[in-house]
Parts: C-alpha cells; structure tokens; sequence
C-alpha cells in the first residue's frame, strides 16, 4: 500500500532511500505515559512514505539529558535540535513486529538498576523527564523523519505524586423556542449523533474518572422534554440517565441558566441568584434524580459583589479562573475574601488543560495525540519535584479533545504519577495565608431591569386570575422569566419573548366589556341596567366599579359579576341621583383583585329629570320661607287699616 508501512511487504538486500526526507513521516502513535527504572517504553510509531521493508532502513531512539525545568521542557517542546546527549538505541526497521494497519512496535528498554551493562538499554538510572528523539535512518545514516516524544520515568513501585481533579461542564446553550421550554432545532441536533449533548452523554456513559459535573439544569429540562419528540434526544437522555445512575460523579450546584455573575449583580438582579440555584438544584432532582452538593461552586465569572451573594446563600468553596485573583494566585488551596466573606478557593489549570488540547502542536507539526499526552504527563513530573501536594484542577469543555482525555483514562490504569481525586479533595487542607481578593471584572451589556421583572411578574399573577396557571401564555412567561439571568439569552429576544404575555393579555380582554349608552332616571333612586360581552371563549370573573359626581350607590360602587362564554350578561346598579340634569357614569372593569385593567373605563351618560334629596329640602324650604313672609304681610295690613279710619 503506498504511503504506509505493512506487514505485506517482504524484506530485500539493503538499498539506499531513494525518497527526499521530506516524503517520510513518523508519528508516535501511542506510548506509555510513564515508565520505571528497569522497564521498557514500549512505542507505536507510524511510519508514512514510498519505502519498503528491504530498503534497510532503521529507527533509531536517542535520549537527552534529564530536564530540570519548566523552561527546558517548553524548548524541547518547541524543537526539533534538543542540545545534549545522553545515549541512544537503533532497531532495525525489517525486524521490528508490526500491526496490521502497518504501525510498528518499538520496545525501549532501559538499563536494570545495578545491573550488567547492555548497549541495546537507554543508560537511563535516574528517575525524571529525558527528551528523546525518533529517527528514521536509511542505509547511509541519512535522516528521513524525525519526531520527539519524552520519557518520563519514576521510582519503582512509587504511589501517585500528582493529585489532578477535573470539573466536566456540559453544554449549556440556552436553545427554546420562544414559549421557553420546546427544544429547538439546533437542540435537538445536538442530541443527535456527532451533536454535542450526545457526545457528552456518550462520554459520562463510558468515563471512569471521578470527576465532578457542572450540568445546566436548563439544558437538561429541555433534554428531558425532548424525549418524547425526538428518538435520538430519547436515546442520548437514556444513556446520560445511564451514566448518572452509577454515582461515579458528584454535581455541582448550577443555577437554572449560566449566568455571568458581576453583569448580573450591575444589573440589580443579584437578588434572583439564590432562586436561581435553588430552581437549578430542583430540576435536577426532578428530572434526573441528582442532588448538587451545595459547598463548592465553580465560578467562571466572578467578582466581589457576586462572590459574596453566593457566600451568603451556600458556598464556601469556589473554583475560580487565576484571572479573576490578585495578587497572582498559587496552584493549590489559598484564602480568597470577597468583603465580608472568606473561601477556600483553587485556580483551574488553563495551563494543563492546553497542553492537551486539540492541535497543540507547539510549534511543531506533528500534534498526536500520544505527543499531547506525553507532553501532559512530562509537565507534572516536573511538577511533582517542586509541590507534590499541590491540586491540579482542570476543567474539561465542548472544546477538550474528549478522545485524548479517554487515551489518558487508559493511562492511568499503568502508571504511578497521576491520581484523579474528587474535587472536594482540593480542599481538605486549611487554607493558607497570604488572603487573595478578587480583582474588578468587567460586565456585559445592559440586562433587563428589575421594574421589567416586577412589572411581569406582577401581569402573571393578575392574568392568572383570569385564565388559571395552565394557560400557554403564563407558562411561557414563567418558563422566559427562569433565563432572566441567562448569559446566552440576548436581552432584546429576552424581551420580545416576555411581550408575548401583553400581546395574549391585551388580546384576552379584548374579548370583554360593556356599550356606552344613555339612560334616563325617573326617580330619584333607580337601576342602571348595564349589559356585558365575553367573547374569550372561557367563563371569567370580573369586578364592576361605578363612578359619578352625581350619583350615589347604595349598594357600593363595585361588584363582581360572573361572565358566561359566548353571551351578553345583564346586571343593573341602584344608584341615587344628587342632581337634575346630564352627566357621565364611568365604568370600570377589572380582575377580580384589581390588579389588571380590562380596557379603558366606558362612559354611560346618565340623564336625571328628579331632585335629588339636598334640592328637595332646598326647594321646600324656600317655599315654607316664602308663605310665612306672605302671611306676616298680609297680617300687619290689616292692623294698618283700622287704625287708619
């Protein structure tokens, strides 16, 4: 086959390479990660180029001196000349045993301690991290390819001497449709094969490591309410259910929706995080039976304001970007105070986590994943030498290359360097002095306001009195207002979504209400006969209230009055006029608690042809005056006549 070395191809005489050194490549396929004194470093190479097993060509492994730094190892990464040499071991390619996709077996064996001296062993007795080159030679000692990989080596029968802890975040995009709780498309893709909540539920579902998982509660209630619409959504749900159910894993506690913490205490929503958690922790238990343990909280976001909202709920143990820290964090366990609080807190080890991340080739080309991973366990060797106590947190996303990291579970199960521990772990030891604080973090755009909040809140509860708590439009308004805080929801959508709960309001009490018209009162006390439609569909309750200056109700000026479906409903007011003449009766309609108008107030004009009590007595009085003044003159005339004559 060209390109590739296989096992099909028989060996020949010797002949020079005919093939420039650029046409041959050689990948280190898979290596151990960690080796003992005495023991063998077994390779997979992967040889690439037009050559044959009879061109007697060899692989030759040259190791360099023991690096003692940070600094050296970042060179040898970033190299193809490492300065230095230690000594070396050649193999002759024809005898080398091969797989059956043509990868070669190279077993690098290193001198016994106290032993016998063998040139075909790496003179290597001293335990540490030793850069090694990979040639492949032709016939005239021609180099053809080159790759460098590290040997770490370690004490015989040593225990772990790094204690690595990983936290998993699951995907979190907040992906409804606008009633806050149907799973979009883009969701329901990323439940399928190859989308990324499937692959995350694949790896939960396969994963030994004990690590700790941030999971978004909104991301996994509107998993679950995918099942029953999508086959594929239901199948990946099963297998995260699957994954869950061994108790491998302890869950972080997340709030309902990923929030940017410092945005949302600027914004004068800090008051809704606690609710927030609290929903979060709730729907899990709900949905996929998992208790979040509420001590520790990993914040990738996070400033004084906001640390100390969640020290004041929950937590007392906080993962934290080194960004967010001043002065420059350590690595393990220190004292962060945030005002009035103080926490256990640990950096995440962005460091770590990029030495494996997808095409971290530093400068090289060649980036397999055996070199990453090599590159990983070279790092904390030379870390275990300077704190072998130090907890290493990283924090493995959509972006982490999920198939190395499953190369590394592999790993751990033979070698003595690495021991994954639970992230409570990290936080046994009391935390050290000096205190760290947090530095200012910057916040995003704008969010919604609290009055917005309020105001909508406010709408539910008042339209619920109308139409009860199953109404489609109360349900979305209560599903949008639990991703109020949500990072990845913008505000304008956030927004218009929340402004469908006017829109189905004003529609709904549009279908309710009363005519303006005229009426004439006969008497002074009498009835206004009023008439009122209900053309919602549903019976509803509303509250009546009358007002005029001139006219009074006996019987108060508000009732409420029951509205069948479909029909007008009579209903007549006892008012008493005060006054003759014309003048308006407003009429107001409301809920039932007064907290949603329907409409604005209709107008009645209300003719009055009586007195009202106050012009009777008025009117009785000014004649009574009036005879009296009539009888007093007419009585002194007569006096005045006789005496007169």
């Amino acid at each position: 086959m060209a390109g590739l070395l296989v096992a099909a191809l028989r060996p020949g005489p010797p002949v020079a390479a005919q093939t420039a050194p650029a046409a041959v490549s050689v990948t280190v396929m898979r290596q151990r990660p960690t080796v003992e004194l005495g023991g063998t470093a077994d390779l997979r190479l992967r040889i690439q180029g037009p050559i044959g097993l009879g061109d007697g060509l060899e692989v030759q492994v040259v190791a360099h001196p023991r690096v003692d730094s940070f600094e050296a190892l970042i060179e040898s990464i970033a190299t193809t000349d490492i300065e230095g040499f230690k000594d070396s071991v050649e193999f002759e390619l024809a005898s080398l045993q091969r797989y059956a996709d043509g990868d070669v077996a190279v077993d690098v064996d290193l001198q016994e301690i106290d032993g016998g001296f063998d040139f075909q062993k790496l003179n290597i007795q001293v335990a540490g991290v030793y850069p090694i080159e990979i040639v492949v030679r032709d016939a005239r000692e021609d180099d053809l390819a080159q790759t460098i990989s590290w040997l770490v080596v370690t004490e015989p029968e040593t225990e772990p001497s790094i204690r690595m802890n990983a936290i998993w975040v699951a995907p979190s995009d907040v992906l409804v449709e606008r009633d806050g709780v149907s799973p979009n498309a883009d969701f329901l893709t990323s439940t399928a094969a190859g989308g990324a909540l499937h692959g995350f539920a694949e790896r939960l579902h396969t994963t030994r490591l004990p690590v700790a998982l941030a999971l978004s509660p909104a991301a996994i209630d509107t998993w679950a309410r995918a099942t029953s619409l999508d086959p594929d959504s239901a199948t990946s749900f099963s297998r995260l259910e699957t994954g869950l159910a061994e108790g491998r894993f302890s869950v972080l506690p997340q709030p309902y929706a990923e929030i940017d913490g410092p945005s949302v205490e600027a914004g004068d929503l800090g008051s809704r995080v606690p609710d927030s958690f609290v929903d979060g922790a709730q729907t899990l238990q709900e949905v996929i039976a998992v208790r979040p343990q509420p001590s520790t909280v990993y914040a990738p976001t996070l400033d004084t304001a906001s640390a100390e909202r969640l020290g004041a709920t929950f937590a007392y143990q906080l993962v934290v970007e080194p960004a967010a820290i001043r002065p420059s964090p350590p690595t393990g366990t220190f004292t962060l105070q945030a005002g009035e609080r103080d926490f256990a807190a640990t950096v995440v080890r962005h460091d770590l986590a990029t030495l494996v991340a997808p095409n971290s080739g530093r400068g090289t080309a060649n980036a397999s994943e055996s070199r990453r991973l090599q590159q990983l366990f070279a790092f904390l060797a030379l870390e275990a030498d300077v704190d072998p106590d130090r907890p290493h947190t990283v924090v493995i996303g959509n972006d982490f290359d999920r198939d190395l990291f499953r190369r590394l579970e592999r790993s751990l199960n033979d070698q003595s360097l690495i021991d994954f521990v639970p992230l409570d772990e990290a936080f046994v030891e009391p935390p050290p002095t000096p205190i760290f604080t947090l530095a200012p973090a910057a916040t995003a755009a704008p969010m919604i306001t609290p009055l917005e909040v309020f105001e909508i809140e406010r709408q539910i509860d008042a339209f619920v009195a109308f139409v009860g708590t199953e109404h489609p439009a109360v349900l979305a308004a209560e599903a949008n207002l639990r991703l109020v805080l949500a990072r990845d929801l913008p505000v304008a959508e956030l927004r218009d979504r929340l402004d469908d709960l006017d829109r189905a309001i004003a529609g709904f009490v549009g279908g309710i209400g009363t005519e303006s018209k005229h009426v004439t009162l006969t008497d002074r006390r009498s009835e206004v006969p009023l008439s009122f439609r209900n053309d919602t569909g549903r019976e509803v309750e509303v509250r009546v209230r009358l007002s005029s200056q001139k006219l009074v109700f006996p019987d108060g000026p508000e009732r409420v009055i029951t509205l069948p479906p479909g029909r007008n409903t009579q209903a007549a007011f006892l008012v008493e006029a005060r006054a003759s003449g014309t003048f308006p009766l407003e009429v107001a309609i409301t809920s039932v608690d007064r907290s949603l108008a329907v409409g604005s107030p209709t107008q009645i004009t209300v003719q009055s042809a009586v007195f009202g009590s106050a012009g009777t007595w008025l009117t009785v009085g000014a004649l009574v005056f009036l005879a009296l003044w009539w009888a007093h003159h007419i009585w002194r005339s007569r006096r005045v006549r006789p005496a007169a004559s």
